[in-house]
């Protein structure tokens, strides 16, 4: 769990970052599915994806489909306690290379991070961890009861 837990900081602290409005290039290696966070402090509304009107296009210029984030995934900005990301945006890259993730948003100020969607990245980490721990915790109990059995053997 704490590997997991190290991998999932890590991780978020990668993402590459823009304040809004503005633009960032996101390098693409594989065409997994990447999330669009928005960064604000804590308690704070979170602004739609409309408000914060943002697009995405490929290598080439050509636009690519950005979809509203279903679901609520937050997390603490590493280093910042009082700062929280959500997702608020998803996009399906259609080949690997160089993207422009672009925020034309008035009246609102924020940072947007662009990565992985951090549950599915993190859960093999942690479904192995419980894996392990429910292994080990039935391996303990298991031997707790044959110990305790041939003692009550032995006494006979």
């Amino acid at each position: 769990m704490v590997v997991a837990f190290l991998e999932y900081q890590q991780q978020v602290d990668r993402f590459p970052r823009m304040t809004v409005p503005g633009v960032a290039t996101v390098q693409v290696s594989d065409t997994s599915t990447r999330v669009v966070y928005y960064e604000n402090t804590r308690g704070t509304a979170t602004p739609s994806l409309s408000q914060l009107a943002v697009s995405v296009s490929d290598s080439s210029g050509a636009p690519v489909t950005v979809r509203p984030y279903t679901g609520d995934l937050r997390y603490d900005v590493p280093g910042e306690n009082s700062r929280v990301g959500r997702a608020v945006a998803e996009f399906h890259p259609n080949q690997a290379g160089r993207y422009q993730v672009r925020s034309n948003a008035i009246n609102v100020s924020g940072t947007l991070a662009v990565g992985g969607d951090v549950v599915w990245d993190i859960a093999p980490h942690a479904i192995g961890a419980a894996a392990l721990f429910l292994l080990g915790g039935a391996a303990g109990v298991t031997v707790l009861i044959v110990t305790g059995l041939r003692r009550a053997n032995a006494r006979r």
